[in-house]
């Protein structure tokens, strides 16, 4: 199911950007919950990374801890369904799917993290022109 996601996501955004340093950011995380899984963090946090996708695994978190309030304030109303969120630097929700990705949604999302780094690149560059005006201005 993530697959049908990062795939198409990292084929069409990797190294393609003008300004990689803008690039959203595709981090996995997996909310492992209850007392008895916990005990077994190492064992699930090696086994988690190896059913990953190999370019997957450095941006994989797993977060053993209660998740209520976590899922409650991200809707995550199912917990055997993968979850995407697009979410800006400020931590605003700006899109959001769950399940396997359909033609539909891959287009939505491209053209959401599209409009989201634009957004970051005009704003960084209005700050970078106003910087050098008051530079020339002092």
């Amino acid at each position: 199911m993530l697959e049908s996601w990062t795939t198409p996501y990292l084929e069409q955004r990797s190294g393609k950007s003008p300004t990689p340093h803008l690039e959203p950011n595709l981090v996995h995380l997996s909310i492992v919950e209850g007392f008895v899984l916990s005990m077994l963090r190492g064992l699930l946090t090696k086994s988690l990374a190896a059913a990953l996708p190999a370019p997957l695994r450095p941006r994989a978190l797993a977060a053993f801890a209660d998740a209520e309030s976590f899922r409650e304030s991200l809707s995550i109303s199912n917990r055997l369904s993968g979850y995407l969120y697009l979410v800006d630097r400020d931590g605003f929700v700006r899109w959001r799917a769950s399940g396997k990705a359909s033609e539909e949604e891959l287009r939505l999302l491209l053209k959401a993290v599209d409009d989201l780094a634009a957004e970051e690149n005009s704003s960084l560059q209005q700050q970078h022109s106003s910087k050098r005006r008051r530079g020339q201005n002092s």
